[in-house]
């Protein structure tokens, strides 16, 4: 991952995180990264009228009901969250938990966990549903018992919905649920926590709708389609202003490189030049020289020509 993301960082002006989590996952890889967090953002639901438990979940309308939306495997924690049903029951024996969700792996070793808790009665699997929506609207309160979850969906969609969520602190959970003010956020993989704090909420209902409200707030704040949109468009804005000003950049100094090379070219023409010239001013000099010395030996040899001549006149 290391490489992968140092790779990453590496071409990208910017890398989107869907939650704090996974950014902070990015930058243990790659420090040097870039990243900006813009959450999955969902369009804004009209808040229905409560669906009545009877016809959802055929219970009792007055009967307490959690739900979990999610697939059926490890990572989700779901046997972990089959552990703190067990937990529940044993304190509430009138709820019941409603696992919606296709299987990931473990659904069998899930049934079997169900009835060896004893919980046949308390705890349902309903499969993969189109109806999801629907489901939370009926349910008391959702939950998530996931270990690791970058930014799940189903809770975006229960907080969207006004429903109170339990969940586990890990991965994007801790951005969508504020702890005590839109639900509850307990450890992962730690089921007596996850019950103490369904049976809590379970117990308060004033307190449940308070936090629906607020976990719809928060959602019209942070997580709409609208939100993640125009979040998006000032970032690429920012990075289009960033590229348009690096761009100008590279362009200045460019063209100053180009100048530097051109001058420093010039340079060192001038200089070769100069050097010819040097070199042709000491060939003149010795050239001069040489003449200066031929001059010499002529006017020597003219001199003994002139003497040799005038003795041979006088001889003569």
């Amino acid at each position: 991952l290391d490489e992968f993301y140092g790779l990453v960082a590496g071409w990208s002006s910017r890398v989107v995180a869907v939650s704090q989590a996974v950014a902070d996952e990015i930058r243990k890889f790659a420090p040097e990264a870039n990243v900006e967090v813009i959450p999955t953002g969902l369009p804004v639901p009209k808040l229905p009228a409560p669906e009545r438990k009877s016809q959802v979940f055929r219970v009792h309308d007055g009967t307490p009901v959690v739900l979990y939306v999610g697939l059926l495997s490890r990572r989700k924690g779901v046997l972990d969250l089959i552990e703190a049903a067990r937990q529940a029951v044993a304190k509430r024996p009138d709820v019941q938990f409603f696992l919606a969700g296709r299987d990931g792996g473990v659904r069998r070793e899930v049934r079997r966990a169900i009835a060896a808790a004893g919980l046949t009665a308390n705890v349902h699997l309903l499969g993969q549903r189109d109806d999801v929506p629907r489901l939370l609207t009926a349910c008391d309160l959702m939950v998530l018992s996931s270990w690791a979850d970058p930014l799940p969906v189903a809770v975006l969609e229960a907080i969207s919905l006004g429903v109170p969520v339990v969940a586990t602190r890990s991965g994007g959970c801790s951005d969508m649920v504020i702890d005590g003010g839109t639900g509850r956020l307990v450890p992962p993989r730690a089921p007596a926590a996850l019950a103490e704090a369904i049976v809590e909420l379970l117990a308060d209902e004033p307190r449940r709708r308070e936090m629906g409200r607020q976990g719809r707030r928060h959602f019209e704040t942070h997580f709409t389609a609208d939100v993640h949109a125009a979040r998006f468009a000032e970032l690429l804005d920012a990075v289009a202003r960033s590229s348009a000003a690096s761009e100008r950049a590279v362009g200045e100094i460019s063209g100053q490189t180009i100048a530097n090379a051109a001058g420093a070219e010039a340079a060192r023409r001038k200089a070769a030049v100069s050097a010819v010239i040097e070199r042709l001013k000491a060939a003149a000099l010795r050239r001069r020289e040489q003449c200066r010395r031929t001059a010499a030996f002529s006017r020597r040899l003219i001199e003994r020509a002139v003497t040799a001549a005038y003795t041979l006149r006088l001889i003569r």
